[in-house]
């Protein structure tokens, strides 16, 4: 009798031979990979061989991760996730991470220190940024730790609300259309009357990385950005350097009141804005009485007016504005390191008159020796970028 070779798997999930032997009594033979005869009930043997091993243990997996709250300064948001294990391995402490970036698409994402928990309040840190968390699932049993799975990114993250007197942390980046520079700034506010009616100012220019020492206090850290009348998009340079970014030519003057989302001050959230010329006209007015006597020491001479004038009082007041921030003239930056007196730029078109086919449009600003002055000049020629202070009503 030939011998018959038949394939079989066991549920050891081990591959056997079954041999009938063809003899007048008949034995099987169950034939597995390399191991040793085992002797079977019935004449029958089995070749055993290695112990078979189950299948591997699987990981737990979280699903359904996502990030539920408000994206707004100050606010708890938390994560939540489906635990499940496919052998059933009970859920132990899961793992999780917070992290924000600059879009939706995680650009940039970076973990935010110390934020392990499944909850994370936001901080000023977190404004202008979007927020997800990342879980790695637990379990108790088995093959403890699973993949972190990340949740959808939070809406960008708005400010609080704003109590003044404290400070306002603003992540500036390129791509906000203002900022010339990639970079974080924490600006210090104060509640002044000064401009007719209690607001809330910064204390510093709108991207200066300080407040300022001194009146004379020419430094790039406390001269912040510069700003062409009716742009959003600052400038900024070294002292006799071109600016930052490039210089746009062919820009023309605004025509109209700076307001709305041309504004750079609304980068520093809801309800900041530029002064109007009346308001910084009020403030002027309140220092009539500002010491322009001669020989005291912390005086400088004005060509322009011809006289001799003191700084301090206008850097003493709570708005602390500073003499020396310079400004932009065409491209280059001028600093006060040559008696530059800086300007603070308002939103305000005092008048706009056409000539012979030409725009003439006149803005207002502060000169910073204390004299409010308006700016005439054709709509295509403007040469002069100005500091911008903010204040919110």
């Amino acid at each position: 009798m030939k011998n018959k070779t038949l394939p079989y798997l066991l549920t050891t999930l081990s591959l056997v031979l079954l041999v009938n032997t063809g003899f007048s009594q008949k034995k099987t033979l169950l034939v597995t990979p390399g191991g040793k005869m085992l002797g079977g009930p019935g004449g029958t043997f089995i070749l055993a061989g290695p112990e078979p091993v189950a299948p591997g243990n699987q990981a737990p997996v979280a699903g359904s991760v996502a990030v539920t709250g408000t994206a707004q300064v100050g606010q708890l948001l938390t994560v939540a996730f489906n635990y499940s294990d496919a052998e059933n391995d009970p859920q132990g402490t899961s793992l999780y991470k917070w992290y924000r970036a600059d879009n939706a698409a995680g650009l940039n994402k970076t973990a935010i220190s110390g934020a392990t928990a499944d909850t994370y309040t936001l901080d000023a840190a977190d404004q202008g940024k979007y927020i997800t968390a990342g879980v790695k699932p637990v379990a108790t049993t088995g093959t403890s730790t699973g993949t972190e799975v990340l949740a959808a990114y939070t809406g960008q993250v708005t400010g609080g609300a704003f109590v003044c007197g404290g400070t306002i942390t603003v992540n500036h980046n390129t791509t906000d259309g203002v900022s010339p520079v990639t970079t974080t700034i924490t600006y210090n506010t104060v509640q002044s009357s000064l401009t007719g009616g209690s607001k809330c100012w910064i204390t510093q220019n709108l991207g200066a990385s300080q407040q300022a020492a001194s009146p004379f206090d020419i430094s790039k850290e406390a001269a912040g950005w510069y700003w062409l009348f009716g742009y959003k998009q600052g400038y900024t340079g070294d002292d006799g350097m071109p600016v930052m970014p490039a210089w746009v030519s062919n820009l023309q003057l605004r025509t109209t009141n700076w307001v709305g989302s041309d504004d750079p001050c609304t980068l520093l959230g809801d309800g900041w804005r530029l002064p109007t010329f009346t308001e910084i006209n009020n403030f002027a007015r309140g220092y009539d009485s500002w010491d322009f006597s001669a020989g005291d020491g912390n005086t400088l001479y004005d060509p322009w007016f011809g006289y001799q004038y003191s700084p301090y009082p206008i850097f003493d007041s709570e708005l602390k504005l500073h003499f020396a921030a310079g400004y932009a003239n065409w491209d280059v930056v001028r600093d006060g390191t040559s008696g530059n007196s800086s300007t603070i730029i308002s939103s305000t078109v005092l008048a706009t008159q056409t000539s012979g086919g030409t725009v003439n449009v006149t803005y207002g600003f502060l000169n910073l020796d204390g004299v409010p002055a308006a700016k005439s000049t054709t709509a295509a020629r403007d040469s002069n970028l100005r500091s911008v202070r903010c204040l919110h009503d």
